[in-house]
């Protein structure tokens, strides 16, 4: 192995779903990891009767090349320590589990509504020969997620565009619920947001406090939510990012001079370093742009390098 001849070597390999298994070789695409994991039928999007992918960004992707990142500065400061490297393996399934690590955890006998549906009820209906809508329509009943926990974490319309709240603890919830003007039971002792009565009152409570926020625009909003120390942003469109203040003032919008198209607009580094700040001054090289730089790294000639070009054997 590589390690034999350096073992000082760190090789990280990232594969589909893993080296073992019966998936083991299989092909590696974002979009086939979010099928196989769940991730795209958990989100319950369903577009021309099948569940829509999450297109905005390559997000399982991005995970396992964080992962790969994290993996490896990690055997980095293992090998300063001791010396030796090692191999890193992980998947697009591994890091794609790790994102849904809150939904996939439970206790042997002791299954959730979801999990019985899925194993009691699905091969059933399955068998029966029902629909994909309507197999994921009877599926989120079974995840069902009642209405006083919606109202306080998720997307308004208002007057004049959307926002977001997210609060999470009932001190927050309170402060809410105070700014808006509304009452909420969940405040009082000994209630419990399944019972019948309760399930019925926030359902309609929640299409009362839609009909109260949409009386006010998104900055009037942000403006009483922000004093009151109530989590709130505006929902915003992501081409706008890039002329957003906010974005601007932590450089995270930089210029580059493309080769191909000039000056361009990009995202920048994603940390700031107090000793060691990150310049991304040159843009992504152009196909081939630094193969003869690389072939003379190696050993080739300058005669070699040529001869490589211009048969097609390398390009540059």
């Amino acid at each position: 192995t590589l390690s034999a001849i350096n073992p000082r070597i760190i090789y990280a390999e990232a594969s589909a779903y893993g080296l073992k298994g019966p998936d083991a070789g299989g092909p590696g695409y974002d979009v086939l990891a979010q099928a196989f994991s769940g991730i795209m039928q958990s989100e319950g999007i369903m577009r021309r009767g099948v569940p829509r992918m999450i297109r905005t960004t390559p997000f399982v992707d991005f995970a396992t090349g964080y992962a790969i990142v994290q993996s490896v500065c990690a055997a980095l400061y293992y090998r300063e320590k001791s010396g030796r490297g090692q191999k890193i393996e992980t998947s697009l399934l591994a890091n794609a589990m790790t994102t849904l690590s809150g939904h996939l955890a439970r206790i042997p006998g002791h299954p959730t509504k979801p999990q019985r549906w899925y194993d009691e009820d699905l091969p059933m209906l399955q068998e029966a020969g029902l629909s994909y809508n309507e197999l994921n329509g009877l599926y989120y009943q079974a995840r069902w997620f009642p209405s006083a926990m919606l109202i306080y974490y998720r997307p308004y319309l208002t007057k004049a565009g959307l926002i977001a709240v997210a609060c999470l603890s009932d001190p927050l919830r309170k402060r809410m619920a105070d700014c808006v003007g509304f009452e909420d039971r969940r405040f009082q002792p000994g209630y419990d947001l399944e019972e019948p009565e309760s399930v019925e009152f926030a359902d309609d409570l929640l299409v009362r406090v839609e009909e109260l926020i949409v009386e006010k625009t998104s900055e009037d909003w942000l403006r009483l939510f922000h004093g009151a120390g109530v989590p709130a942003m505006p929902v915003q469109f992501v081409e706008g990012l890039l002329d957003n203040e906010q974005a601007q003032a932590n450089d995270l919008v930089i210029e580059q001079d493309h080769h191909a198209a000039g000056k361009m607009q990009l995202v920048g580094p994603n940390a700031n370093f107090s000793d060691t700040p990150l310049d991304a001054v040159l843009p992504s090289p152009a196909l081939g742009q630094h193969t003869a730089e690389i072939l003379g790294e190696a050993g080739y000639s300058g005669d070699e390098i040529t001869a490589l070009l211009e048969s097609g054997a390398a390009l540059g």
